[in-house]
């Protein structure tokens, strides 16, 4: 929404803020308007932050501010609290800020309550910032107008935002990031220091916005209210290198108005749940099967993927590894009395040649045991691996799972290709709770795709496969306590 004045003398701009800040009943603060004094034109009213947050306590003596956008020392802020009739209950027109409050961060304020009101009797509150920095406009020739930057933050006690703070740390610019956001209440009982309020949030009712307020993809990987736990994943389209951006939960608001911006799909690069084998994202050296959501892979198939992912991406997937049968990999470092034998394989980077870097599964033959083994394998697709690749196999710790569904993570990150694995939990977006079972150190030649396979034994079968860009470190997410939204005005 734009507060533009058009073909209006100059001098009105100042009429026009006196009279927004007394109609919220404020004392007029200092407002400074630099204009010529002849001349025709037109000038906007622009605010200083799009977007924020607002909480206050039970008793109405104390609250918190948070803002998208920094705010230089100087600038000026009035917090008003209002009943459903509009009568004022509680204010503070005296915060004028000493230093630069950074995007993201709380503004901690008192708050005067006369007649000793609570929160259950607020039903909006207004914000005005009022900032020491001034927009300058050309309206005509030589003419400028220079006004200081003014917003009025609106917001109602129906809607609730908990503010996410996304830090770049890699030194990359990131476009489509797909970050993971983990919500825990379960050991704190009191509601005021809860992240959430979780008597009001549904899967229905939220939604994600940036500090521009415009709607983000997002994905709920699961939410419990009565736990308090709650894990969502949510596209970045734009993230600085080594800056930062606020995005807002958004909750209790009905009929939700970006409902369609849930969506998994538009959240990662790829997604595979295995409802069925779709040959459109999948190619394969032999017919393989689906059945419930779940792909098998016997002895002799593998598939790989038709899109590419880039040069730097994460791989998760759920998988239960299936055994080899003994079968000799001839190309390995076999001797006359040991010998390797290999069972599924992970293919982490395939080039535009179609070489695939590859992790190999399996095991270890010729003693008393047959033990676990595992190393780098590298042939070219779609041939058998032992027709054209070598597998450097060892049986080096740590080792692999079998026989049981683990999540398995691979990452490729300038040319470094990493495996993961681990046993339980629910988290498997966070790369740092799994062990780490190889590195390797590839040859990039461009935008990769990814596979699976089994050699000899198994079956092997996986649940589901997702796809996401990533970067070393990768982004750091502060949550913040909830809070209710505060959308400003004017919009720019």
């Amino acid at each position: 929404m734009h507060f533009k004045m058009q073909k209006l003398r100059l001098t009105s701009a100042v009429l026009t803020l006196m009279l927004l800040l007394t109609t919220l009943g404020l004392a007029v603060p200092s407002i400074n308007v630099s204009v010529q004094e002849i001349g025709v034109g037109a000038q906007k009213v622009v605010s200083p932050v799009l977007q924020g947050s607002i909480w206050f306590n039970t008793g109405l003596t104390s609250g918190e501010l948070v803002f998208s956008n920094d705010l230089p020392g100087g600038t000026k802020i009035y917090v008003m609290l209002y009943d459903s009739g509009g009568n004022l209950l509680a204010y503070n027109y005296t915060i004028q800020l000493t230093t630069i409050l950074s995007a993201g961060s709380v503004l901690r304020y008192s708050l005067n309550n006369p007649a000793g009101a609570t929160r259950s009797q607020v039903s909006y509150a207004h914000v005005v910032v009022l900032s020491p920095e001034y927009e300058t406009t050309i309206v005509s020739g030589n003419i400028h107008v220079n006004t200081q930057k003014l917003g009025l933050g609106v917001s109602d006690t129906t809607k609730f935002c908990t503010p996410i703070t996304i830090t770049e740390n890699s030194g990359n610019t990131l476009y489509n990031y797909s970050v993971e956001i983990v919500i825990d209440d379960s050991a704190t009982t009191n509601p005021e220091l809860w992240k959430l309020d979780w008597n009001i949030v549904n899967g229905s009712n939220l939604y994600f916005t940036d500090d521009n307020d415009r709607p983000l993809y997002f994905w709920i990987q699961q939410l419990d209210t009565n736990n308090r736990i709650a894990v969502f994943w949510v596209n970045i389209p734009y993230l600085p290198a080594n800056g930062k951006v606020v995005v807002c939960l958004n909750y209790g608001v009905w009929p939700n108005p970006y409902n369609k911006y849930q969506d998994l799909y538009k959240v990662f690069l790829f997604v595979d749940d295995f409802n069925t084998f779709n040959p459109d994202a999948w190619d394969s050296n032999s017919q393989v099967t689906v059945n419930n959501g779940i792909l098998t892979l016997n002895g002799g198939q593998w598939v790989w993927t038709k899109q590419n992912f880039g040069e730097h991406y994460a791989v998760h997937m759920l998988a239960y590894l299936g055994y080899e049968n003994g079968t000799q990999f001839k190309n390995a470092p076999n001797t006359a009395k040991r010998y390797y034998s290999l069972g599924p394989f992970i293919m982490g980077y395939i080039s535009p040649s179609d070489v695939a870097y590859s992790e190999g599964i399996g095991g270890r033959y010729g003693g008393i045991f047959v033990q676990d083994a595992k190393g780098e394998l590298t042939f070219t697709l779609p041939d058998d691996p032992d027709s054209n690749g070598y597998w450097d196999a060892s049986i080096s710790s740590p080792q692999y799972t079998w026989n049981q569904w683990t999540y398995l993570t691979v990452t490729l990150y300038n040319g470094n290709l990493v495996f993961y694995q681990k046993t339980s939990g629910w988290n498997w977006g966070n790369i740092s709770t799994y062990i780490q079972m190889s590195s390797y150190t590839v040859t990039i030649s461009g935008d990769g795709r990814i596979g699976i396979g089994q050699w000899s034994g198994g079956p092997s079968y996986y649940g589901w496969i997702v796809v996401r860009n990533y970067v070393d470190p990768e982004p750091s997410v502060s949550v913040g306590y909830w809070y209710y939204q505060l959308t400003f005005y004017p919009r720019t």
